[in-house]
């Protein structure tokens, strides 16, 4: 008797743990997924607000950019998260956004400077102090529509790309 329900116990107990692997991670790498999506929202929250003026034609632009709420999801294999970027106090973008780690193409970090001149290239300026943008292209999206994020240095701008990159990879391995 005490057998057979050590026996049943053991089978419920291995079937509640499967179900629940099955619904949240099918596979090891879930738990690698769970780790970097943490290091990619730690990141993004720590970077915090962004200062920096922008000099072109002897004017100067004043700009603040912030990422916000960065809340990764491990289900969604993405990130919601607040951007908000004003230039002399003129709100130009003040939104939450999600990216699916499924649906990224490229990711680039450039200085302030090579992003504005991607995007416009007659741009002939200076940004101080230097900042780093990682630009988030989605499949379908051209660069003027592209996310971006601002680092105050390249080695963490590299560090949260790399970070992406695995997310990217592991979310693509993930099977739901």
């Amino acid at each position: 008797m005490r057998a057979t329900f050590v026996c049943l116990t053991m089978m419920l107990i291995s079937s509640a743990s499967l179900a629940q692997v099955r619904s949240s991670q099918p596979t090891p790498e879930g738990g690698r997924l769970a780790a970097v999506l943490l290091f990619i929202q730690e990141g993004l929250n720590k970077t915090g607000k962004m200062d920096f003026q922008v000099v072109v034609n002897d004017r100067t632009l004043h700009v603040v950019s912030e990422t916000s709420g960065v809340s990764a999801s491990v289900d969604r294999c993405g990130i919601q998260y607040h951007s908000s970027y004003s230039v002399n106090g003129n709100v130009l973008n003040n939104k939450s956004s999600y990216i699916s780690f499924r649906d990224i193409q490229t990711l680039t970090v450039l200085t302030a400077e090579q992003d504005f001149q991607q995007i416009n290239p007659t741009f002939d300026g200076k940004v101080r102090p230097q900042v780093f943008f990682l630009r988030v292209q989605e499949k379908g999206t051209d660069i003027h529509r592209s996310p971006e994020f601002v680092f105050p240095d390249g080695p963490t701008a590299e560090s949260i790309k790399r970070a992406m990159i695995q997310a990217t990879t592991l979310c693509t391995r993930v099977i739901q």
